[in-house]
């Protein structure tokens, strides 16, 4: 018994620093090549960009277009086949945490080489409200 309190207080401060060293993050996922491309927008990563609220401000801290031209350099370093290309989708503003927003670009893999009767390859690039592009882990794709 005398062991008791002091394991038990042990586990609860054990507990107690997980939780505040824990990251909270938004989650996205892409799978192309057999790898999947995790992209984890934590508050930390975000907290440093420029805060946007549409009921202030007419337009983003980052325009558009300077997202897109983020988007298409992250892009072009994707490895593709003979043949094939990356072909741009669409392009959102996505609320990420409070008043910090990030760009969302979607891309579709075009392949002359490949049917493809499932579902469309896709790619997300995401870029925070200050042009820094969210590079992702990958991973093999463990799916299969």
């Amino acid at each position: 018994m005398r062991y008791l309190f002091p394991l038990l207080t042990l586990w609860v401060t054990s507990c107690a620093s997980y939780r505040s060293t824990k990251q909270y993050c938004s989650l996205h996922y892409s799978y192309y090549d057999g790898k999947q491309y995790e992209f984890c927008l934590t508050e930390e990563l975000v907290r440093n960009t420029p805060k946007w609220d549409p009921k202030v401000m007419p337009n983003p801290p980052l325009v558009a277009a300077k997202a897109l031209h983020a988007a298409e350099g992250f892009i072009e370093k994707l490895p593709k086949g003979e043949g094939a290309n990356w072909q741009f989708e669409q392009l959102a503003l996505t609320k990420v945490f409070d008043h910090h927003w990030a760009w969302k670009a979607e891309y579709y893999y075009i392949s002359a080489s490949i049917v493809s009767t499932g579902p469309p390859i896709t790619m997300q690039c995401w870029i925070l409200m200050d042009g820094t592009v969210v590079q992702p882990q990958i991973k093999k794709d463990s799916r299969f």
